[in-house]
């Protein structure tokens, strides 16, 4: 603990990073999982699909509408009591995905599935922007976004590596692949009960409102609107947010698209060589294993870059970075003999290390670094939501199109590309209204156009004598 302390927090930090980052990586390990719904059923390749389909989907709408609504919450009631309630949607979810389908026909399997892994997904979604706002907020400002990067990269991405790495020792075990998978699920949801135990302390509530009870609520939310509308009616706080919701909708895209195309690519390198099936649960989990081992290795890189330049900066680099490894997977893809592919296969799994070191990990901690603490999960949850919106639109478009395999690395370098544009556009109106000499770690307070509760009883429409309600905003 004192090593990791030394490296990466070069302190003592409050024990809510440590929290945040076995959150992180619990509910990458869970949703991770997913990939071996493949083999729910033993054979009848056309029911697998079907059901990983289901299950993928509905982990994607629970992991944005979680994000949407505990992001909202985390600034509502207090970030301490919004991680409570999604933790406990998350802990619901894995445990009843174990049991999914286990007495009943195929169709209830979808049905059951699609029900649970939304569960999960709405759990998992509300840590995102919670864990972001929690680990800034409990860090030193002087190593807040390193700390960021540390909970969503090396640390939190450990669960992308666990979840293959479980599921290459069940396909070992003398099992069917039915019980093969549940194994792994229990796992996960075994891990989850350690959120019973584990807390974060409160690191932002509203002011004390002096009223009680149902007014309480209401001035709570009349509140929480007025800050929204005072940091969005500035342009600026608006192409902020803009741009940051770009860039996390381009590199969900990257991402989730490029893990879609992962067996495919793998498949045409290595087919009739050294590769017998490519959807084995064996073959599968290896490719798992590499994908998670490259964006952990970028993950540890963006960590120590931080301490040298800034998110913004760090986000475009990594962008570029990407753009480049994928038009060179394209170049080697059209101009390599086969009996290259090894050189081929480095070249790919540096998208997942650009990945890991750029936009991974920056996604996450630009929103907490961009805007005022009062609105801040809500930004970043909101954000998030636009970045699932993204991975829907990566799977689709790498799955269901069918697009040749160097045009789709083609248009994945286009996507990066595009997202360092947005980059761009969000550090231009960064720097527009900062001191380009100060540190944007310096941003963690509330800014001076926000408001405390004795600001909002000269504008609310608001009985202070009778403790009545005039007006619901």
């Amino acid at each position: 603990s004192k090593q990791i302390n030394m490296v990466f927090f070069n302190t003592n930090q409050n024990e809510n990073v440590y929290t945040c980052a076995y959150s992180i990586a619990l509910l990458n390990y869970n949703c991770g999982v997913t990939s071996y719904l493949l083999f729910i059923k033993n054979g009848g390749s056309d029911e697998e699909s079907v059901v990983y389909a289901y299950a993928t989907l509905s982990l994607m709408l629970g992991l944005l509408l979680g994000q949407i609504t505990f992001g909202v919450f985390g600034d509502l009631v207090g970030r301490r009591l919004s991680f409570q309630v999604s933790s406990f949607f998350l802990i619901i979810g894995s445990f009843l995905s174990i049991f999914s389908g286990l007495l009943s026909n195929y169709k209830l399997i979808i049905a059951e599935l699609t029900l649970f892994r939304l569960l999960l997904g709405f759990g998992a979604g509300g840590l995102y922007p919670l864990i972001a706002a929690i680990t800034r907020e409990s860090s030193q400002e002087n190593i807040a976004n390193s700390n960021v990067a540390l909970v969503f990269g090396p640390l939190g991405s450990l669960g992308l590596v666990l979840a293959p790495l479980f599921a290459l020792g069940a396909s070992f075990l003398p099992i069917s692949n039915d019980l093969q998978w549940r194994l792994v699920v229990a796992i996960g949801a075994l891990a989850s009960l350690v959120l019973l135990w584990l807390d974060v302390d409160e690191t932002y509530t509203q002011d004390e409102i002096p009223t009680n009870g149902f007014n309480t609520w209401v001035v709570s939310y009349q509140i929480f609107l007025s800050e929204l509308y005072i940091s969005f009616s500035s342009n600026r706080t608006r192409m902020l947010f803009i741009g940051s919701s770009i860039s996390w909708f381009l590199s969900d895209t990257l991402h989730y698209g490029n893990i879609m195309m992962q067996a495919k690519f793998i498949d045409s390198l290595l087919r009739n060589k050294y590769l017998e099936d490519s959807t084995s649960i064996k073959t599968i989990a290896y490719m798992g294993i590499a994908a998670g081992f490259s964006f952990w290795f970028g993950g540890i890189l963006s960590v120590f870059a931080l301490r040298h330049v800034s998110a913004l900066a760090l986000q475009l680099h990594g962008f570029l970075l990407s753009a480049a490894s994928f038009f060179i997977v394209t170049l080697c893809r059209l101009v390599l003999p086969p009996s290259w592919w090894p050189l081929t296969l480095l070249m790919y799994s540096l998208t997942y290390v650009c990945n890991g070191f750029g936009p991974g990990p920056t996604t996450f901690l630009l929103p907490s670094l961009l805007f005022s603490q009062s609105i801040r999960t809500t930004a970043n949850g909101v954000a998030a939501a636009f970045g699932k919106v993204g991975a829907l639109f990566g799977i689709i478009t790498a799955s269901l199109f069918g697009f040749e395999i160097s045009t789709m690395m083609a248009c994945f370098g286009a996507f990066s590309l595009m997202g360092s544009g947005s980059t761009l556009i969000t550090m231009q109106y960064y720097l527009k209204k900062t001191n380009k000499s100060v540190s944007p770690n310096n941003i963690n307070k509330r800014p001076a156009s926000s408001f405390d509760y004795q600001d909002y009883i000269q504008i609310s429409p608001y009985d202070h004598n009778t403790n009545k309600s005039m007006i619901i905003l």
